[in-house]
């Protein structure tokens, strides 16, 4: 029965993602239709932004608050490009000018405030870019300011809806633990760089969906929800901060799955953990045969490459070996540099002490429902030792992975102080 259920869980699965590719490269070519007039004129004032704040501006010196301009206006440029191809090349392929001596910042303000020509066109096919389908449209009515402010508003009104359902799920306990997540992400910067939005957006939709769901049909529907949150940040994250996207709604997952056994609780991660892959690299392998496919380009070949190096252990020339024991601490100690670090120690050692007063915990109360929690907590640890190569590279927003350990743990402790298994959860919202 169960690997019958199973089976039928992967041919939906395969269905899915077959789907989910086919759409996106239709919404891709759509917004490729949209006239680049009025997006270029959006995006040379967005390259003042750029200018005037520089590649890897610092918001502040005490914090890890650093932009990725470089990367922004790398997005700029794509949504504004004018080369003269098929819409189903230019979506698959993503051209942008290029000059061969700057970063992208600067060959966003040479080209649309210092007018130069670019020296030639690059592609960047491995990605599937699907933020195009959000910025070019913006683009067309604001600036990159204008996008940095919608993003900051519906940021927190995502957070706003999260805490509304916790509240009526009966996990009003859970709040905190949700908000110091989610101010550990250094908020500001989250909502000034491009960059580091989708995997924000992607758990933070997947909360609300799994909020949602009635709570018999919870685990019938995860596996789906994990695959959908695979494939969505396949199509649209830039390899930001990856991992968040599954510990963060698999936290939520467990505390609406208190009930069930240790062994339940571990079987459902793994569950959830294995649709998530496959949604991420199903979705994200199609891109490449598509993309081949329909361009004849050999893009398969060079996405291959890429990941090969990303997760290596050395420098693109193989001449620095990167330590991952040191990728790891490097991480932690960046995600750490926040003003609300110290908040979350107090929360996290208030709440040890609550669990200490309550006599009827046990030992095992507290090994059934820590491990799990524990494990998750892991996960940002698992990725970093993965992908080593990016991780120290980019340890300076790759860091924002640890939210999972910060949301688990905290999520772990709150369930054990809030008198396990006694809170009203209603099942529906």
């Amino acid at each position: 029965m169960v690997m019958k259920s199973f089976i039928k869980n992967m041919i939906y699965s395969v269905i899915n993602i077959v789907i989910a590719a086919l759409t996106g490269v239709i919404l891709l070519c759509v917004v490729f239709i949209l006239p680049v007039e009025l997006i270029e004129e959006n995006v040379r004032a967005s390259a003042e932004t750029i200018q005037s704040e520089g590649v890897y501006p610092i918001l502040s010196k005490y914090f890890m608050s650093t932009l990725d301009n470089w990367t922004d206006s790398i997005i700029l440029m794509g949504s504004a490009d004018k080369t003269e191809a098929p819409i189903t090349a230019k979506a698959m392929l993503v051209f942008r000018g290029t000059f061969a001596d700057k970063n992208p910042a600067e060959r966003l303000i040479a080209h649309y405030i210092e007018g130069e020509s670019f020296d030639e066109l690059l592609t960047y096919p491995r990605y599937w870019h699907g933020y195009l389908i959000i910025t070019k449209p913006l683009l067309m009515v604001m600036s990159y300011h204008g996008i940095r402010i919608v993003n900051g508003v519906c940021q927190f009104l995502l957070l706003v809806v999260v805490c509304h359902l916790l509240l009526k799920k009966g996990r009003s306990l859970y709040i905190i633990p949700w908000v110091i997540g989610y101010l550990m992400l250094m908020p500001v910067a989250l909502a000034k760089c491009m960059e580091f939005s989708p995997c924000y957006y992607i758990f933070t939709i997947a909360t609300v969906v799994l909020l949602l769901i009635q709570k018999n049909q919870l685990e019938r529907f995860a596996p789906f929800v994990f695959l959908n949150i695979g494939i969505l940040l396949a199509f649209f994250d830039f390899l930001s901060y990856p991992i968040a996207t599954f510990g963060v709604p698999s936290a939520v997952y467990l505390t609406l799955s208190a009930e069930k056994s240790l062994e339940s609780k571990m079987a459902d991660m793994i569950s959830n953990g294995f649709f998530w892959i496959l949604g991420y690299a199903g979705m994200w392998a199609s891109k490449w045969v598509l993309a081949s496919i329909i361009t004849g380009n050999n893009v398969i070949a060079d996405a291959v490459n890429t990941v090969n190096l990303r997760t290596s252990s050395t420098s693109l020339d193989g001449t620095v070996h990167f330590g991952k024991i040191a990728c790891e601490v490097m991480n932690i100690k960046a995600f750490l540099k926040t003003p609300v670090s110290g908040v979350m120690i107090v929360f996290l050692l208030y709440m040890i002490y609550r669990c200490s007063k309550q006599g009827q915990l046990t030992r095992n109360d507290i090994v059934q429902t820590m491990i799990p929690y524990f494990a998750l907590s892991l996960a940002p640890m698992v990725w970093y030792a993965f992908a080593t190569n990016h991780s120290t590279i980019h340890f300076w927003f790759t860091n924002k992975a640890c939210v999972v350990s910060v949301v688990a743990t905290l999520f772990g402790v709150t369930e054990l102080a809030g008198d396990r298994f006694k809170q009203k959860c209603p099942d529906g919202v």
